[in-house]
């Protein structure tokens, strides 16, 4: 694993109507093969883990891990949440959801949701649905951004730049969803993207999206690509 992708989900903007005036959307994050933390169980063991030597050799398998680890590394608390005690799942299917925001078609969700990256080239793909009680939810549009410009700032030297210098830019363009220009910038001694995606597949919508960059201590990294 390369290292880590925090994408802050921050707000739906003239999101589609799917119910009689208005919507409950939701958020899906997908991308390739994710690591899953899920809280303590009573089938944990006792026997501490090392997380940086487990984690590239859970990615590396489509099948389902459970490691067991009896202390929380700080590094993962900080990432995950304090209610992580080292058991992985790791899964093809596995999605990252937001909440549902009820009956709002200009939701603010501000919510931060974490991917495992493997391999930059693979795009990550974003879904809104609005959620339904007695049947399916309703999609309501999807859209796909790349993440390699991010990851070339993020590979570069910038210790010391003036805060706010913008790094690149991406430009809309048929072959992606940006709605407007997506500036890579520095800011408090991270590399951080703002994107304003077009949703597809949808009369109307757009989810505005920031990213930053987590490294993992013992895995592979960026300057190993």
């Amino acid at each position: 694993m390369l290292g880590l992708l925090k994408v802050r989900v921050l707000r739906g903007v003239n999101l589609a109507v799917r119910d009689l005036w208005s919507s409950d959307p939701y958020v899906i994050l997908k991308m390739g093969k994710q690591v899953r933390p899920t809280p303590t169980s009573p089938s944990c063991s006792s026997e501490a883990c090392d997380f940086a030597s487990i984690v590239p050799r859970l990615v590396s398998r489509s099948s389902l891990w459970m490691i067991g680890a009896g202390k929380v590394p700080t590094v993962m608390a900080g990432i995950f949440g304090s209610n992580w005690d080292g058991e992985c799942h790791v899964s093809e299917e596995h999605k990252l959801k937001t909440r549902v925001i009820k009956r709002n078609t200009n939701p603010i969700w501000n919510e931060e949701l974490t991917l495992s990256v493997e391999d930059p080239a693979l795009p990550v793909r974003v879904e809104v649905y609005d959620k339904d009680t007695f049947s399916l939810d309703d999609p309501m549009g999807n859209a796909e951004f790349d993440i390699r410009p991010f990851v070339e700032a993020v590979r570069m030297n910038l210790q010391g730049i003036p805060n706010g210098t913008v790094i690149t830019k991406v430009a809309p363009s048929r072959q992606n969803c940006l709605a407007d220009e997506s500036a890579v910038y520095w800011s408090d001694g991270k590399v951080i993207q703002d994107l304003v995606l077009r949703l597809k597949d949808v009369e109307r919508g757009e989810v505005e999206l920031q990213l930053q960059w987590v490294s993992i201590p013992g895995a592979g990294g960026l300057l190993s690509i």
